[in-house]
């Protein structure tokens, strides 16, 4: 993968995502900026092994330090040899159980799919800490689509999606990430999460700043150059 995010502030959402370098591992699935850092754990899927919900879902395979799991709630799905979730005859319904070793802040999110698409809008994460169930949207960006025919089996795009949560204040230590497909066909290629401790987040510089400190640098390097 050549894919590389750095600096990317969503303007009228609640996420920030930012600082994203290329990963080489996961089809262009990008590592935040605090991935093996003080607070932040991670979690990787690759090669699935279980299909349907069996009560456990399948381990990460990534590596990681995260206690998460991915589960498929739908009974028509199957494992194919490419080790990938694929459902040809119904809607396929994924989620990500995760407990972390402390409150979290960030939440980063990518997910790959082959063939037809998620329901993107069906993206979600979900806690509950005595309050009732919360569910919580956040901007998607698309970091690669690769479209290989019409929709349906056989044809569709490879398409790469990243999505950031902030639950920074919430007390949140236990979530679940939830999407869906949008229709049948849809081949779960890859996954990973990765979430930062909200005592850390609080030290990571507002959007403002970073925003601020390009503006700089790019003055800098402006100035260097008229000198030359």
């Amino acid at each position: 993968m050549n894919l590389s995010v750095r600096s990317l502030l969503i303007a009228g959402g609640t996420a920030v995502i930012a600082w994203l370098p290329a990963v080489a591992a996961t089809n262009t699935l990008s590592i935040p900026f605090y991935r093996g850092n003080t607070g932040a754990e991670s979690a990787g899927w690759d090669h699935f092994t279980v299909a349907t919900d069996n009560g456990i879902g399948n381990s990460p395979d990534l590596g990681g330090n995260a206690a998460a799991h991915l589960i498929q709630l739908d009974p028509n799905a199957a494992v194919l040899g490419s080790g990938n979730i694929y459902n040809q005859a119904g809607l396929s319904r994924f989620e990500i159980r995760d407990t972390a070793n402390a409150p979290v802040g960030f939440v980063d999110f990518n997910v790959r799919t082959l063939g037809s698409e998620l329901d993107y809008n069906s993206i979600r994460l979900t806690y509950d800490i005595g309050a009732g169930l919360q569910e919580i949207s956040a901007p998607r960006l698309e970091l690669e689509r690769v479209t290989f025919g019409p929709p349906g089996p056989g044809g569709g795009a490879a398409v790469t999606s990243l999505v950031e949560w902030n639950l920074s204040g919430l007390g949140v230590s236990s979530f679940a990430i939830k999407f869906n497909a949008a229709d049948v066909s849809v081949s779960l290629d890859s996954a990973t999460i990765d979430t930062l401790s909200a005592s850390q987040t609080a030290l990571v510089p507002e959007p403002q700043t970073w925003a601020l400190l390009a503006a700089g640098t790019a003055l800098l390097a402006t100035a260097a150059w008229r000198r030359r």
